[in-house]
C-alpha cells in the first residue's frame, strides 16, 4: 500500500468555498433576512413546536454550547413570533375596602389600566377641592341651620312640656349638659332638707308617687329627644351625602357608562361612591389646615382612591417578550415595598411592584438557566407559579420570620405564560435526572448544534441574515468577493 495514500493535505483541514459561488458583491444586493435560527432546523423545529402549544407544562429549555449566540436568536425568534399575537390585559391593583390587606387585583383591556387611573386622579383632584368648598356654601349652611333650628325647636318644644308638667306638680325640672334632673319645689326653689323633713308621712308618700310619676314621664321625653337626635343626624348625614353626590356623582357614573363592559369596574366604581358617602366627615377638612405643634391636622386621606398600574401594555405591541437578567426574587416574582414614616416603616397597595413574571404573562419569559439557578428560592417560586398557573406575590422575609410586621398579601393573578430556559446542555441533564418537577414543566429540548452543514441553502440563508443584522445595526455592507484572496476565503 502506497504512503500517498493516506497523506493529508494542509487545504483538506478547512472548508473553502468560492465567493463567486455567493451570487453578490456586497450584502446590498442581499434581502436582508430577520432570521436568525440557521441551519438548526431540529432546533428550530422543536422551538415552534413548544411555543406553539399553549399548555403551562410545554415549556422550553434550549440547550447548546457557550458563546454560540443562543439568547440572541432566540430572542429575535421569539419578538418575530410574538409580534404577530393579540397583547395581554392590563393589570391594577386597588384599594380593598372591604378587606384591606387584600388589595384587588383587576384585569383590564390593554391600555385600561392607565386611563383608569388618570379618570380616579381626576376625581381625587375633584374631592381635594370641591368637597370642602361646597361644604362651606351659603347654600348648605342655610340648609344645615334649617335641620338645626326645626331639631332644636322641637326639642325645645318637648322640654317644654315636661317643665310645665313638673310645675303644675310642685316640681322643678333642672336642664344640665349632664342631662335632665326633677327637684321637689317650694317658691319656685328646690326645697331644702329641712323642708322635706317637716313633712309628714302622707305628704312624704304623696310627693313621692309625683315624683315617681314624673320620673316616668321624663324617662320617656329623654328616649324621644334622644329619637329626634337620632333622626337629626340620620337627616344631616343624608344631606351631606346629597351634597357630596353633587360634586362626583356625575364623575363617577361617567366612569361606571365608560367602563360599562367591564363589570368589575363598575362594582369597583360603586364601592368607591359607597365609601366616599361613608367617610363625607373625614373629607370635609381642607388639607393643610393648621394644629397644635408639634403635630398638625391629618390631611383628609385619598390613597384608597388611587389606583396601581400594575402591569401596563398601553404600549405594548403583540404579546410581551420579556429577558430577565437578575432573576432575584423580587425581580421575578414582584414585592411590596414600604416607606418611611415618623420612624416606622409602612405600606399600602400603591407600593406593590411588579416582576418579570407579571410583565411577562401573556408572553414569553426568557432566562438563562444558570442566572436563575443562583438564586434558588426564584427558581422554586417559578416552578410552584407554573404548576398553580396563578402568580402571589409573597414576602421572602416574612416567610422566614426575618421581619414581625404583618404585610399586606395582593390576590394573586392568574399566569399564562410561555417560560424559555437557556443553557448548557449539561445543565439540562443535571435538572432532568435530579430536579423531579423539572421534566414536568419543561416538556420541550430545542438543541443547538456548534455546527450545521455546509449546503448552498444553509450558505444563502446564512448570508441573508448576515444582511439582516448589518440593516438592523445600520453598519456597513460586507463584500461578497475579494479577489486578492480567493483561493484562500474560508466559508463554514
Amino acid at each position: 500500500m502506497s504512503p500517498n495514500r493516506w497523506e493529508l493535505k494542509p487545504e483538506s483541514l478547512r472548508a473553502v468555498c468560492d465567493p463567486d459561488s455567493l451570487g453578490f458583491e456586497t450584502t446590498l444586493d442581499l434581502t436582508p433576512s430577520k432570521e436568525r435560527v440557521v441551519g438548526q432546523e431540529r432546533a428550530k423545529h422543536a422551538l415552534e413546536f413548544g411555543l406553539g402549544v399553549k399548555d403551562p407544562e410545554y415549556n422550553v429549555f434550549v440547550a447548546g454550547p457557550p458563546r454560540a449566540g443562543k439568547t440572541e436568536m432566540i430572542k429575535a425568534y421569539v419578538a418575530e413570533l410574538a409580534a404577530s399575537e393579540p397583547a395581554p390585559p392590563d393589570y391594577i391593583y386597588v384599594h380593598n375596602f372591604k378587606d384591606p390587606e387584600q388589595p384587588k387585583a383587576l384585569s383590564l383591556p390593554a391600555g385600561k389600566g392607565r386611563a383608569l387611573k388618570a379618570n380616579m386622579e381626576e376625581l381625587i383632584s375633584t374631592l381635594k377641592v370641591q368637597i370642602p368648598e361646597v361644604f362651606e356654601s351659603e347654600d348648605y349652611t342655610q340648609r344645615r341651620e334649617a335641620l338645626v333650628h326645626r331639631f332644636a325647636h322641637e326639642r325645645n318644644e318637648t322640654l317644654q312640656g315636661l317643665d310645665a308638667k313638673a310645675g303644675e306638680e310642685g316640681f322643678i325640672l333642672n336642664i344640665s349638659q349632664t342631662g335632665l334632673m326633677i327637684f321637689p319645689g317650694k317658691d319656685g326653689k328646690p326645697m331644702s332638707e329641712e323642708d322635706l323633713k317637716a313633712l309628714n308621712d302622707e305628704e312624704r308618700e304623696t310627693l313621692r308617687q309625683k315624683s315617681s310619676a314624673l320620673h316616668t314621664e321624663m324617662n320617656e321625653v329623654i328616649r324621644k329627644i334622644r329619637k329626634m337626635e337620632k333622626e337629626f343626624q340620620e337627616m344631616e348625614k343624608k344631606l351631606d351625602q346629597e351634597v357630596a353626590l353633587y360634586v362626583v356623582g356625575h364623575l363617577i357614573q361617567e366612569m361606571v357608562e365608560k367602563y360599562k363592559d367591564l363589570p368589575q369596574v363598575s362594582e369597583y366604581l360603586q364601592e368607591v361612591q359607597n365609601d366616599i358617602l361613608k367617610n363625607i366627615e373625614d373629607l370635609k377638612r381642607r388639607p393643610g389646615a393648621p394644629g397644635p405643634f408639634p403635630f398638625p391636622t391629618p390631611e383628609p386621606s385619598f390613597v384608597q382612591y388611587q389606583v396601581n398600574v400594575f402591569v401596563d401594555h398601553s404600549e405594548t405591541k403583540g404579546a410581551p417578550v420579556v429577558m430577565e437578567n437578575n432573576p432575584t426574587y423580587p425581580n421575578l416574582l414582584g414585592a411590596v415595598d414600604r416607606r418611611a414614616q415618623f420612624g416606622a416603616l409602612v405600606t399600602d397597595f400603591t407600593l406593590i411592584r411588579s416582576g418579570a413574571l407579571h410583565r411577562a404573562n401573556g408572553g414569553y419569559l426568557i432566562l438563562e438557566a444558570m442566572d436563575l439557578l443562583r438564586w434558588y428560592y426564584s427558581y422554586e417560586a417559578l416552578k410552584r407559579c407554573l404548576k398553580n398557573r396563578q402568580i402571589k406575590i409573597e414576602d421572602l422575609a416574612e416567610q422566614f420570620g426575618l421581619i414581625s410586621t404583618r404585610t399586606l398579601q395582593p390576590q394573586p393573578i392568574p399566569l399564562q405564560v410561555k417560560v424559555i430556559l437557556i443553557g448548557d446542555p449539561y445543565i439540562y441533564q443535571i435538572l432532568y435526572i435530579y430536579d423531579e418537577d423539572f421534566h414536568k414543566l419543561f416538556k420541550i429540548k430545542a438543541h443547538f448544534d456548534w455546527e450545521m452543514k455546509k449546503t448552498p441553502d444553509h450558505l444563502q440563508k446564512f448570508c441573508e441574515a448576515v444582511a439582516g443584522y448589518i440593516a438592523e445595526g445600520k453598519l456597513m455592507p460586507v463584500p461578497g468577493s475579494w479577489p486578492d484572496t480567493r483561493q484562500s476565503s474560508p466559508c463554514r
